[in-house]
């Protein structure tokens, strides 16, 4: 567990709000019992030995399975008794805790290993999120389902105790809950905004949105549709809202195409089309640990980092781990993209996030397609089916003019 600072290195983030003082009273032993900061959909702290502990009869032999780790631990005359676990890492998928005794046996699913925190203070820390002046904003389109938080009951005693009180089922205090619209009210909403920051920033990124899948499949059918457009507006979001206030842009850059397109319009001084797409994902390769990008022609003339940000770029190796990375523009027209946490690097992606941050651009400041390099299935958050694209350009497009290749792709998508 730790106190609040900087360090960042996990995937999952618990957030834990502690009371002035908890407390309840010891409990008669009959059966194997865990203290009730242990439950369904807890975090237990990444590359650390993680304590598990608890009651059971004198002299019974307890066994504490979690992901392909059992240790035991025989109880002590005061019915006390804890095994450690060995340090893992994080991870998204989600574990069981088992612990076993004679008598009976705890289950505890949907548990994930990363960072712990634990927040402590007064009425501001305190403070949940739906009191916040953003809350009509944030719980609605809360969808951290990797951030998880506890809240303690607020129960005072003036001596130490070894257990928080039981709450009932659902109750918003004493049960592990995630980031999401219908769990997230009574977050400290301190809490919650530290932990979504270290959320974003952590080194492997969580890419199961709804939205990346129905982008993906709009992109695509766009490309195989004669007299149709589509444009980037990701980069007009000011207030964290899929539905952001500056229209300007986006009916800008919409004129653009059809003036382009519809009308024929020629740029200033210049026997091309007017320009209105973005940079558009060409090919990749990989050169001596690192993944070179290159765009379609037409649309990645003048490349540039707006501001010399790098965000928005994900990469990963064979064990499909995205993990954010470092990215600049090299031979004035393709993009380098590398990591150390993935030295033999497969794929990347860019801008595939529920609310995308991407600085690239072309010339005219018009902004790159979200785009990824990769066809792995994609399970999205809430679903029991997967997507597969299986896209695949057409063989026959050879000498065909590149602005005619896009009604000709091949495209099947399924869910398994």
């Amino acid at each position: 567990m730790r106190t609040i600072n900087t360090k960042v290195r996990g995937c999952a983030a618990g957030v834990i709000l502690a009371a002035w003082l908890v407390g309840c009273c010891t409990a008669v032993h009959a059966e194997v019992r865990l203290p009730h900061i242990f439950g369904d959909h807890m975090i237990l702290q990444q590359d650390k030995p993680v304590k598990v502990w608890g009651w059971a009869d004198p002299g019974e032999r307890v066994n504490v399975s979690f992901d392909k780790q059992n240790k035991t631990a025989v109880a002590d005359k005061n019915g006390d008794w804890s095994v450690t676990l060995d340090p893992m890492k994080a991870t998204f998928g989600s574990r069981e805790l088992i612990v076993s005794g004679k008598k009976n046996l705890a289950k505890l699913t949907d548990v994930l290993i990363g960072e712990v925190w634990l927040c402590g203070g007064q009425s501001n820390m305190e403070w949940p999120l739906r009191a916040s002046r953003d809350a009509d904003l944030e719980i609605g389109s809360a969808s951290c389902r990797s951030v998880r938080f506890f809240r303690t009951p607020q129960v005072a005693n003036i001596t130490p105790q070894n257990d928080i009180p039981a709450t009932p089922a659902g109750s918003s205090e004493g049960h592990w809950r995630k980031c999401v619209a219908e769990e997230v009210e009574n977050c400290t909403a301190v809490g919650y905004y530290f932990a979504r920051r270290l959320h974003r920033r952590s080194m492997t990124y969580d890419m199961n949105h709804h939205t990346n899948i129905i982008r993906e499949l709009q992109f695509k059918t766009w490309r195989k549709t004669p007299n149709t457009g589509l444009i980037v507006t990701f980069d007009t979001n000011s207030n964290g809202s899929i539905h952001p206030g500056r229209k300007y842009p986006v009916g800008q850059r919409s004129a653009r195409w059809a003036l382009s397109e519809v009308y024929g319009v020629k740029g200033w001084r210049s026997n091309e089309p007017l320009q209105w797409r973005g940079p558009i994902y060409g090919a990749m390769e990989v050169k001596d640990g690192r993944i070179v990008i290159t765009f379609e022609e037409g649309t990645r003339r003048g490349l540039r980092m707006d501001q010399d940000d790098e965000s928005g770029f994900y990469i990963a190796g064979k064990d499909k781990e995205f993990h954010q990375a470092r990215a600049r523009v090299v031979a004035d027209d393709k993009v380098e993209v590398w990591s150390d946490a993935a030295p033999e690097p497969v794929a990347v992606r860019y801008g595939w996030s529920n609310l995308p941050l991407g600085p690239l651009m072309n010339g005219r400041e018009l902004p790159a397609y979200p785009f990824r390099t990769d066809k792995w299935p994609m399970t999205p958050h809430q679903s029991t089916g997967s997507y597969v694209d299986t896209c695949s350009k057409d063989a026959k497009t050879k000498g065909i003019p590149r602005q005619s290749r896009a009604s000709r792709f091949h495209c099947e998508r399924s869910v398994l």
